[in-house]
């Protein structure tokens, strides 16, 4: 379900939830390609989401962005 990322995103980024969910993407954060694309074999709609926060595309189109 795509609703669902901003809100685990805000929380995640924000330091808070201590679910599978926030400890991933905090870790997507620190990872390199090379070890994103790893991740991606296991987790494709996290990673896939944790890319379009990185960019700020989708649904996470920044305001300030053309």
């Amino acid at each position: 379900m795509v609703d669902r990322w901003p809100m685990e995103m805000r929380a995640a980024m924000g330091g808070y939830g201590d679910w599978f969910t926030s400890h991933l993407l905090r870790l997507l954060v620190q990872t390199d390609a090379e070890n994103r694309e790893l991740l991606r074999l296991g987790f494709p709609d996290h990673v896939a989401a944790f890319d379009r926060w990185r960019t700020g595309v989708g649904e996470f189109k920044r305001v300030d962005t053309p």
